[in-house]
């Protein structure tokens, strides 16, 4: 079996760099899943807690419309997080953000003279938490690219620039995601 050649340190610094940036936008795209999970969870709950309180009351002024609409709203909030499991799923990406959290501290303290070795176990750990994330959000990524390029001052032309519309959804589901532009780590 072949070994590949050692790498210089400027391109285990380059390395360190592209792992440290990915770390770092992995850990805002599963903040803001978690965020947008509880608050869609939270939402659904004062959703049934409201229309079941108003079906009760419209059961005893015998409101039969009101009650029924109103149990009707209340089933779909509850198939909703049956459906969907928005409080589990957020505390799976809570997680997730912490396991990154922890890797991106580790790669912060080893910096860019790191050895080789202790490149590799990295990227190796960073592939373990990958490996149990739910398929990720494309066009939620890219924002989350995005930001960190701009929150580091990294050249403008590193930006997927997702649409007005993309953003908006992105949350939710991925819309045109094979029309961004193709970002590179820097």
């Amino acid at each position: 079996m072949t070994r590949a050649p050692a790498l210089s340190p400027e391109q285990i610094a380059a390395e360190h760099w592209k792992l440290l940036f990915g770390v770092r936008r992995s850990v805002r795209y599963h903040v803001r899943r978690e965020r947008f999970l509880d608050g869609a969870h939270n939402l659904g709950a004062l959703t049934a807690a409201v229309s079941g309180s108003a079906a009760v009351a419209s059961m005893f002024a015998g409101a039969d419309a009101v009650l029924a609409v109103a149990a009707a709203v209340t089933a779909v909030a509850g198939a909703w997080e049956l459906v969907f499991r928005t409080a589990k799923t957020a505390r799976l990406h809570n997680g997730l953000g912490r396991e990154f959290i922890a890797l991106e501290k580790q790669l912060v303290l080893a910096g860019e003279s790191l050895p080789e070795p202790r490149l590799r176990e990295l990227r190796a750990a960073r592939l373990d938490i990958e490996a149990r994330e739910p398929p990720a959000l494309r066009v939620l990524d890219a924002m989350c690219h995005d930001e960190l390029v701009t929150a580091l001052g990294i050249e403008e032309g590193e930006r997927a620039n997702p649409s007005r519309l993309q953003r908006l959804f992105a949350p939710l589901f991925d819309v045109g995601a094979h029309r961004l532009r193709k970002h590179a780590a820097p």
